[in-house]
């Protein structure tokens, strides 16, 4: 299978599983935000944290760490919101900060 034919989110994935310096904690956070971004259709991720704390059983302090370490280290842009309005996430790429539509 070409790597096109590889579905965006997958990409994206298969990039965080080869860089060594992502922590185990936040690996396990962005496979769920994978699994979530395999049903959008706008290439933005649609995930409540209540189901991040339920799918990952990670503690709400050690989910906001994994959170911050993938935007902070380029996985994750933050989309602009609204007042009210909930985060939405882009997927992306440390090293071009492109996204994956």
């Amino acid at each position: 299978m070409a790597a096109r034919d590889i579905p965006a989110h997958r990409r994206w994935l298969h990039a965080i599983e080869a860089d060594a310096s992502v922590p185990y904690y936040a690996l396990q956070v962005a496979r769920v935000i994978a699994d979530f971004a395999a049903s959008s259709q706008d290439g933005r991720v649609h995930v409540s944290w209540s189901m991040l704390l339920r799918c990952t059983h990670q503690r709400n302090d050690r989910l906001s760490q994994s959170v911050v370490h993938l935007a902070g280290h380029g996985w994750l842009t933050e989309e602009p919101r609204k007042n009210g309005q909930r985060k939405h996430y882009r997927l992306t790429t440390p090293a071009s900060g492109s996204g994956f539509a």
